[in-house]
């Protein structure tokens, strides 16, 4: 591809390749911002909760992230599938969602 496209190619290829995993790794970085376990000793720390990570209740999330928006149903029940994660009134909410 480069031979028929030449170096433009290479950058558009840079550019679809890492826009999409600094996207994901800016959600996953929101989703848990500012959320911390107690260390109950020197070594472990608490069970994880509802209350570790954020949820973005809009419908709006909910379409566009497959419902993401309840993340923290997902950290407590990591085999249930996406389509029926619930969310928690007591997990810290997002107060924009995602998108803003």
């Amino acid at each position: 591809m480069v031979y028929y496209f030449g170096g433009i190619i290479v950058l558009f290829h840079l550019g679809y390749v890492i826009v999409p995993i600094l996207l994901i790794e800016g959600a996953n970085y929101v989703e848990h911002y500012g959320l911390v376990r107690k260390k109950l000793d020197g070594v472990h720390y608490e069970d994880i909760n509802h209350f570790h990570s954020w949820n973005a209740p809009q419908r709006f999330s909910s379409y566009v992230f497959f419902r993401l928006q309840r993340h923290s149903d997902h950290h407590v029940h990591s085999y249930r599938p996406y389509q029926i994660l619930r969310s928690y009134d007591a997990s810290p909410t997002l107060p924009f969602g995602y998108e803003s």
